[in-house]
């Protein structure tokens, strides 16, 4: 078997080549719509039909691995799929091929990171604090691929978008062959597993958090650049400001381990949503280019303390034998139904009381969720310190 440090730097590898290939594709879809002729709210639809299927395609896939115990060839699967489907929506030619190839897209996709994050954990072992070490390889990769291919599709055309995401891809693919994939045990059968999952109180009210914060990071993110231009700021400052955003992600991945060993994942993802809740709030108020700029710093302290501390909740709450499924459905949640309802709400809100009035009112519904989570956290805790208070009498 592979050495432990050889197999940290093909995971810490892979990590950075699949999320340049995302870079690559992703941030320059919508000006694909666009060059297509489709009008903003089709281009809002079609957004939100990624993370929609992927709300349900990222949990049956991952489910699929975990019943079936082939975690590696069903990553080989959606992975090919992904990058066919990535190809037809280049040569997709209308709106009519263009939404199956879409869906087709998402169904792919969506679980191949959560895939990756639970052999991610399998691999790390008794060391799982140290996942965002391995996955801010994926943030450099992103950094630094997505200027990059800025600079090429401006020259060349953005059909470079798509060829560069199957190309990075099919690289990271590659990799995969080179890793050791270690599926945990199940001591009982797997729906029966699946049913005691999801009855469980305290999974149910994490995937609650996980909701409500990925609906305010998506307003956030959906809407900037056009907040943005309304008050006269240029591309380039978008730019740099994209580019704060995704450096200001690398040393919270990489003191995350620390933060799981002094707090809690639920402590943190707490945490998460406070920055969430204070970076729109402050957005609210911005008006300049260095505003904008200086509150992008919150972005790691946001998306990726809330990544880092509920890939780890999902492992500690998953029974044995489902920690795919776990992940699965937490990417279901936090990138498909909140980033769905969080576009598609922000849009409204957008159009009816303007950017700013939208940013303070989802810092407000940030600050109540917060504090009934709270309320019904200590419940569940005190509910549970008396089950077992009467089971030892």
């Amino acid at each position: 078997m592979a050495s432990k440090p050889y197999r940290r730097f093909t995971t810490a590898s892979y990590y950075f080549l699949y999320y340049a290939g995302a870079a690559s594709l992703f941030p320059f879809l919508s000006l694909f719509y666009a060059r297509m002729g489709l009008s903003g709210s089709q281009i809002g639809y079609l957004s939100a039909l990624l993370p929609l299927i992927g709300l349900f395609a990222s949990p049956f896939w991952t489910a699929l691995a975990d019943g079936t115990r082939q975690h590696k060839r069903i990553l080989y699967l959606t992975t090919l799929g992904a990058v066919a489907a990535g190809l037809l929506i280049l040569l997709s030619g209308g709106t009519f091929w263009l939404i199956p190839a879409i869906a087709g897209f998402a169904l792919f996709s969506s679980p191949i990171m959560p895939l990756m994050d639970n052999e991610t954990l399998r691999m790390l072992g008794g060391l799982k604090q140290q996942y965002g070490r391995i996955r801010l390889w994926g943030a450099i990769g992103w950094g630094i691929s997505a200027p990059l291919m800025g600079r090429v599709i401006e020259q060349s055309g953005l059909q470079w978008a798509f060829w560069g995401y199957a190309g990075l891809i099919l690289l990271s693919l590659l990799l995969t062959r080179l890793m050791v994939f270690t599926p945990g045990t199940s001591g009982s059968p797997f729906w029966l597993g699946m049913k005691q999952f999801m009855q469980n109180p305290a999974w149910i009210l994490f995937l609650c958090i996980v909701f409500l914060g990925s609906l305010t990071l998506s307003t956030i993110s959906n809407f900037l650049f056009l907040y943005m231009k309304s008050l006269g700021i240029n591309e380039g400052v978008m730019g740099i400001a994209l580019t704060i955003a995704t450096v200001s992600e690398i040393p919270v991945l990489f003191f995350a381990n620390r933060l799981l060993q002094r707090f809690s994942a639920t402590h943190l993802l707490y945490a998460a949503l406070v920055f969430i809740g204070l970076r729109a709030l402050l957005l609210s108020f911005a008006r300049t280019p260095v505003s904008f700029l200086l509150i992008q710093l919150l972005h790691g302290f946001s998306f990726s303390l809330a990544w880092s501390a509920g890939v780890s909740y999902a492992d500690q709450m998953a029974p044995a034998g489902l920690s795919a499924t776990a992940q699965g459905m937490y990417a279901g949640v936090q990138l498909g139904i909140g980033a769905a309802v969080g576009a598609i709400l922000g849009g409204w809100l957008y159009q009816s009381i303007g950017a700013a009035a939208m940013y303070r009112l989802m810092a407000l519904v940030m600050a109540v969720g917060l504090l009934l989570f709270l309320v019904l956290d200590q419940r569940f805790k005190h509910k549970q310190e008396r089950n077992v208070y009467v089971k030892t009498i």
